[in-house]
């Protein structure tokens, strides 16, 4: 899977592809401490992938050229939040590196992400994330791909946030 972007194409491929080598750099990038404590650290990211069954998590690299700059984790139940139906992919914790923010490459890995979820989980009826309500450029992002709220903003982990959905395939 790839898109070009302006400056560079970015390309999504699994986690289980890279390299031990390539893990580490991806596990080594870094996001400003507020994005980490909404989303988490790419580290922690990564550890959680290597956790977990491939059938309900599907994790995400983002890469330019042969370098990592950006993860996400897609996750199907019983991994997902309770809220998530069954028959949904949720997102977790899509990050692109600081050091490459700023550039579109978010809105390109969401698309990616979306095209993964629904190739790797062709059953699947949506697509469900869960996203502070102060977090725009995010929330631009998703809402530009048609995303709408399933319901009331709700308490989260660490403040409100909005509960999204997109219908797949």
């Amino acid at each position: 899977m790839k898109l070009t972007h302006t400056k560079s194409t970015l390309i999504a491929t699994s986690i289980a592809n890279l390299s031990p080598s390539g893990r580490a750099v991806l596990s080594s990038l870094k996001v400003s401490s507020d994005q980490e404590d909404l989303g988490g650290t790419f580290d922690a990211t990564v550890r959680e992938w290597e956790k977990v069954d491939a059938d309900t998590l599907l994790g995400l690299a983002f890469l330019i050229g042969d370098y990592p700059v950006g993860v996400v984790l897609l996750k199907r139940p019983p991994l997902s939040p309770s809220w998530v139906l069954d028959g949904a992919v949720s997102l977790h914790g899509l990050k692109i590196a600081e050091d490459y923010q700023g550039q579109g490459l978010g809105r390109i890995a969401f698309g990616l992400a979306l095209d993964a979820a629904d190739t790797h989980w062709p059953m699947a009826s949506k697509l469900v994330l869960a996203v502070d309500v102060g977090n725009e450029p995010a929330l631009a992002v998703y809402r530009g791909y048609g995303m709408q709220d399933s319901g009331p903003v709700f308490r989260g982990r660490i403040g409100f946030e909005h509960r999204l959905e997109l219908q797949l395939g």
